[in-house]
């Protein structure tokens, strides 16, 4: 079936693009699944940005996976895996 376009003020929808297969902790930049418990990184993120990363990947992981973030200035957390 071909993709249609309609504009709208804002923005250009575009009916039957298929939707491309889920992401999976494969294809991070960020270790999550290499982490052991005590293991830690620093991300060029502030912490609010970098929390929700891992809660998610911790989620998605499964098994009881924890992280825990710390901001060490204005644009670096560090990241550490707590179980």
């Amino acid at each position: 079936m071909p993709v249609a376009i309609v504009k709208t003020a804002a923005y250009q929808i575009e009916k039957n693009v298929p939707l491309p297969a889920p992401n999976t902790l494969g294809a991070t930049k960020y270790p999550w699944r290499d982490m052991e418990i005590g293991d830690s990184f620093v991300a060029d993120k502030p912490v609010v940005n970098i929390s929700a990363q891992a809660v998610e990947s911790a989620r998605r992981i499964g098994g009881g996976v924890k992280f825990s973030c710390r901001s060490i200035d204005a644009t670096h957390t560090r990241i550490w895996r707590i179980a």
